[in-house]
């Protein structure tokens, strides 16, 4: 794929990304003048049952079939046959978690949430989960065949009727926070049907046994990590919820929100990346060698928009929710270097899968989730949703740096180590003196001169390393032109 084309499904990607993240924060001002952080600490209390079962439904087949695909993609009859296995296995698995949570909802639901009385929010939170994973395989099907616009068109279906439809069900009927669930579950749902039936445009429906027993040989022993994952993700809230008070979970959920974007974002890159990535892999056998020089500016991108959230949070947090949420802007400046980092995790898990080594990855996660127990506890006990965050960004650097050593065991990937070092000391370092800086309440105009400090050394980076210059600029900007746009994917 040249650069250009790249650049151009970058942007592509990115529209989604953009419309995902910025939808949400358009509905903050109004829901959060109407819902309460302890309805946005119950809204995330439900959302971790719903996650802990996408992740149990879907048995870390959707990282596998992503490698897989490329095993078929000369095929589109074996390809789309691939594609039907895997969700087919995955929506009887949904169905059968769905039912046996209508039987025990109550018990689940004082388990999550501490009282019986949300059943049904946990079951339309599950269905909706369930919903937004299997398009994602859809997803993944178009962007393996670089049709950007098929993936873009559908996920904009989802969002935008998410977005309608939550503001119709909160702001005009006042249902509450089941309201923002019907909405994720109808907009899902739509997309998803849209993604099947242009599915099969391309090739009619089959399916094969011989395919999902393959799949299975390699996502089962992924399964146990993939649930641990969540769970370690999750296991931040749900902690709050248990040591501290539902407001907090509300609180920090808005903050998680903010910082999560940086995560989205990547991904959008990763949707662009990861498939030249697997490429090198499978048709070089020292691809190694300069996948490295090739990722570094996608991680200079990357972290770019998580330095933005970091230095910026106070701004945006201030402007659209009232004072009672800005305990959130704290936790936006932590997470943000969290998720930051998460960019390794999506190598390593190349690295892994690639080499078919997944069953250490079960002992990584597992030692992330002792990791987040012993050092949570305590750290929420004493400092609330700041305590949640901290924990977090120590275990993730900590969990990372270890699967990194791992996966270039594995499979070695040459680095530009000292470009890559800066980047990160220059993210962490400002992230770091806003922090200190918002809790000791240091003069505004100090922070804004740090703020801008932070920013111009980054951008210097890039311009000595030739990723911020003019021709990339004039590049992007025959990019953003509609007649290049609309050349960019079939």
């Amino acid at each position: 794929m040249s650069k250009e084309r790249q650049i151009q499904n970058s942007f592509i990607y990115l529209i989604p990304t953009l419309v995902d993240n910025l939808l949400p924060f358009l509905t903050l001002p109004i829901f959060s003048r109407i819902l309460l952080p302890s309805d946005y600490g119950l809204l995330a209390l439900v959302q971790v049952f719903a996650t802990f079962g996408c992740g149990l439904s879907n048995l870390a087949l959707l990282g596998v079939y992503d490698r897989s695909y490329f095993q078929y993609r000369h095929d589109a009859r074996q390809s789309v046959q691939l594609l039907f296995s895997v969700t087919g296995l995955v929506v009887v698995n949904s169905l059968a978690l769905l039912a046996i949570t209508y039987l025990i909802q109550n018990p689940l639901s004082r388990l999550f949430t501490q009282s019986p009385q949300h059943g049904d929010l946990l079951l339309a939170a599950l269905a909706a989960e369930c919903a937004l994973c299997l398009r994602q395989y859809y997803l993944f099907f178009f962007k393996n065949r670089e049709e950007a616009k098929v993936y873009v068109k559908n996920y904009l279906i989802s969002s935008g009727l998410t977005f309608v439809l939550s503001l119709l069900f909160v702001g005009a009927l006042r249902t509450g926070i089941i309201g923002i669930i019907y909405g994720r579950l109808i907009g899902h749902g739509a997309a998803l049907v849209s993604l099947h039936r242009r599915v099969l445009r391309v090739a009619p429906f089959s399916w094969s046994r011989a395919m999902v027993g393959e799949l299975l040989k390699i996502s089962l022993p992924l399964t146990p990590p993939i649930f641990y994952s969540s769970i370690s993700k999750q296991f931040d809230k749900y902690m709050l919820g248990l040591l501290s008070t539902i407001d907090s979970v509300g609180v920090y959920s808005i903050g998680q929100k903010m910082s999560y974007m940086i995560f989205v974002y990547m991904t959008s890159l990763q949707n662009v990346f990861q498939p030249q990535v697997y490429q090198r892999m499978f048709e070089r056998e020292k691809a190694g060698e300069d996948v490295g020089k090739y990722l570094t500016p996608f991680i200079y991108i990357s972290i770019f928009v998580g330095l933005l959230v970091s230095l910026f949070a106070e701004e945006v947090i201030g402007l659209l929710t009232p004072v009672e949420y800005h305990g959130a802007i704290p936790v936006v400046m932590i997470l943000a270097m969290y998720y930051g980092f998460l960019f390794w995790g999506k190598i390593n898990s190349v690295q892994l899968l690639y080499k078919k080594r997944t069953g250490i990855m079960s002992l990584l996660t597992f030692l992330t989730i002792v990791l987040n127990i012993l050092l949570g506890i305590p750290m929420i006990r004493y400092w609330g949703a700041q305590g949640a965050a901290w924990s977090m960004l120590i275990v993730g650097v900590l969990s990372g740096g270890v699967a990194n050593v791992v996966a270039q065991k594995s499979y070695l990937i040459r680095w530009e180590n000292g470009k890559v070092f800066a980047i990160y000391a220059v993210f962490f370092g400002a992230s770091l003196v806003m922090v200190l800086f918002w809790n000791l309440h240091v003069n505004p105009v100090l922070r804004a001169v740090a703020k801008l400090a932070g920013l111009a050394v980054y951008l210097a980076l890039g311009v000595q390393w030739h990723i911020v210059k003019k021709k990339n600029f004039d590049l992007v900007l025959s990019v953003l032109r509609l007649k290049a746009l609309a050349k960019a994917a079939p």
